[in-house]
């Protein structure tokens, strides 16, 4: 999916790229089972209503980010779309 990541666990970063990117916090909701980096997401501008996940709050979403010890990476590739160029990963 991408080439060279940038990684970030700082909430600012993150809130930063998501403005850019036109996106908001959102969780999916999925069995406890599931891998906690799958259970976050964001939903951008040209994507809501696409996925069946729910928005919340920043603080929901990196209450949730920092329990699960995630890691944020990124892509900032010119001509990809945004959300094909983000990740959640276990720290």
């Amino acid at each position: 999916m991408m080439g060279m990541p940038y990684r970030t666990v700082d909430h600012r970063e993150i809130m930063h790229w998501a403005a850019q990117s036109q996106a908001q916090p959102a969780m999916k909701d999925l069995p406890e089972a599931a891998a906690p980096e799958n259970s976050l997401t964001l939903l951008f501008a040209d994507t809501i209503g696409e996925e069946s996940s729910r928005p919340v709050t920043w603080g929901e979403w990196f209450e949730y980010f920092d329990h699960h010890h995630l890691v944020f990476l990124h892509d900032n590739a010119k001509g990809k779309k945004r959300h094909q160029g983000f990740i959640l990963r276990p720290r």
